[in-house]
Parts: structure tokens; C-alpha cells; sequence
């Protein structure tokens, strides 16, 4: 092949990135965790269809969304049965609850940074709110650079120029807001975290 069958935009932090493909036929099946440009803030991880014409992936369909707000335990894994059905196999996020066998006033989110003898006081909604903050403050920014870093202390956004595009500014705010319901208000549910669904 002398060109790329398929370029998407996807956020490549931690274990974001394309997670998973499998296939059926012609049809291809892509797991990816979607940003607005390569290296952008994730939108969310998505599961989408495309159609392999003998050169290239086209007429792509959105199947499925799927939290994907944390850099590590995404998952990622896409397999189909013999009967074409496709199965995704999601991370974690951090959530501890009905589905790793806690009961739902158990549930709690926890964080790799924290002792694990002391997981379920990670973290408060001060702590959410503060990180909800400096999420909206990056939206502004057309960054390739991991705004959040693996380290304490953000990087210096001054160097990237503001983002255009309102359409990415309002997806980034758009995708902050999830977050910080994802991580506060949850019922200890979280549906599609930690488990394996049917696209």
C-alpha cells in the first residue's frame, strides 16, 4: 500500500490510543480513544464501523461510547463470535463497584497514586472540582503535549496557541463536564466499566 488505509485523531496518553480491532468480512471494527487532533484531550473511547473497499477504510459508523477519561485501564480488547457478533472488553476507570463484587453503597473510585490500604479516601469533590477546572482551562488550547502529565504539577500551556475551532473547544468542555460526573455522581453502576458488552 503506498498511502495509510484508514488516519483518525486519537489521544495517546498512558494506554489511550487504538485499543482494539477485529473484523467481520469487509466490515472493520476499530476501538480507539477519539480526540479532535492527534495528541488532543480524549473525548471518550468510541467503537466505530467501517467498510474496507480493497484500499481504504470508509464510511465509518459510530457503534459505541464508552467512558474513557483515565489514561490507564481502558481496555480495549474487540473480538466477534462465529455468529458476527462483536463483543468490547472495557477497563476499569478507576471505578470499584457492582461488577467487581462490591455492594453499591461499597462502591468507590480509587487511584494508582494511592496506598492501597487506604483506596476508598483518594480522593474529594474538592479534588474532582480542581482538576474540572484546569480540564476547562486546557480546552482552550490546541495542545499535542499531555496537558495533564504523569507528574504533579502541569506542563506550561503558554507555548501552544489557543484553540480556533469552537466546535473542539465546546467538545473539549463537553467532555470535562462528563468527566466530573463520571467521577462524582455515578450510582456505582458505572455501566461499560470493567466488563465485556455487545456492540
Amino acid at each position: 500500500m503506498d498511502s495509510p488505509v484508514l488516519d483518525v485523531e486519537v489521544s495517546n496518553y498512558g494506554e489511550q490510543g487504538l485499543l482494539g480491532i477485529t473484523s467481520i468480512e469487509n466490515e472493520v471494527y476499530l476501538f480507539f480513544t477519539e480526540a479532535f487532533h492527534d495528541g488532543g484531550r480524549a473525548l471518550e473511547n468510541r467503537v466505530y464501523k467501517y467498510t474496507w473497499n480493497g484500499n481504504e477504510l470508509v464510511q465509518p459508523i459510530l457503534l459505541k461510547r464508552i467512558p474513557g477519561f483515565e489514561r490507564e485501564y481502558v481496555g480495549g480488547e474487540l473480538v466477534s463470535d462465529l455468529d458476527g457478533t462483536v463483543y468490547a472488553v472495557t477497563g476499569e476507570n478507576y471505578k470499584i463497584g457492582l461488577l467487581q463484587n462490591h455492594l453499591k453503597d461499597e462502591s468507590y473510585r480509587h487511584f494508582s497514586q494511592t496506598g492501597s490500604s487506604d483506596e476508598k479516601a483518594s480522593r474529594t469533590i474538592s479534588h474532582s472540582l480542581t482538576y474540572a477546572l484546569s480540564c476547562v482551562k486546557i480546552s482552550f488550547y490546541h495542545y499535542t503535549t499531555n496537558s495533564f502529565g504523569w507528574q504533579s504539577v502541569q506542563p506550561d500551556l503558554s507555548n501552544n496557541p489557543l484553540e480556533l475551532n469552537l466546535f473542539n473547544i465546546l467538545g473539549n468542555l463537553d467532555s470535562c463536564a462528563r468527566q466530573f460526573y463520571y467521577e462524582n455522581f455515578s450510582d456505582g453502576h458505572w455501566k461499560d466499566t470493567s466488563s465485556i458488552i455487545q456492540i
